[in-house]
């Protein structure tokens, strides 16, 4: 009887040991499984739509102005793509000098076009960073309020054209499979012979 109870013993201690050793190696293998890569931090795969608003910094009549900032861009390649946005200010501006007789310039609804040929990168912050140059082409409202008994509400308007070259520089950051928001500086080196800068955010869909 003791013989069997012993015997009893020495199966089930065998038992335990064959579980254990069956379990240590899977439960190591288990822990030292590298933990699934993360997506890229690319907005979109092909088609990219934004829409958003920026604020024009800019010296001289058209100046220090909020924007209506939408465009497209379209990804040909993983890093590569052409971007064509429609900006438009909101408001007037009046310039703070005049030209010796009280004349005042000024402008309003600066109405432009931008294309240009962007570079992506995602970066291990989950970010996606975009660079790009480009040109612009539009026209806006010219002012000119003319000396009076104080200055005249309605300025007379000229539609003047205005262009240049600009880069920009902008970080996304995807919330959703399909939804994103992108911020960051478009730069107008030449704008009528003076510099601009416009921070704007975006919110982007993808296709």
């Amino acid at each position: 009887m003791f013989g069997l109870q012993r015997s009893s013993r020495v199966s089930a201690a065998g038992a335990l040991l064959v579980v254990f050793a069956t379990w240590v190696p899977a439960y190591g293998q288990q822990s030292q499984a590298s933990p699934p890569e993360p997506e890229p931090a690319t907005s979109g795969k092909m088609l990219e739509l934004q829409f958003g608003g920026g604020y024009l910094f800019r010296e001289g009549d058209l100046a220090y102005l909020p924007s209506i900032e939408m465009g497209v861009t379209w990804w040909w390649h993983d890093s590569w793509g052409i971007s064509v946005r429609r900006s438009m200010t909101v408001g007037e501006h009046m310039a703070s000098y005049d030209y010796g007789d009280g004349t005042r310039t000024g402008g309003r609804n600066f109405r432009h076009w931008t294309g240009t040929l962007r570079y992506r990168r995602a970066l291990d912050t989950g970010l996606e960073l975009n660079v790009g140059g480009g040109l612009s082409t539009g026209v806006y409202d010219h002012l000119v309020w003319y000396r009076g008994p104080r200055v005249n509400p309605r300025p007379e308007s000229m539609p003047l054209s205005l262009g240049g070259v600009l880069g920009e520089v902008l970080l996304g950051k995807r919330i959703a499979p399909r939804l994103g928001i992108k911020g960051g500086m478009v730069a107008y080196l030449v704008l009528d012979e003076t510099a601009a800068a416009v921070p704007v955010l975006f919110g982007t869909v993808s296709f």
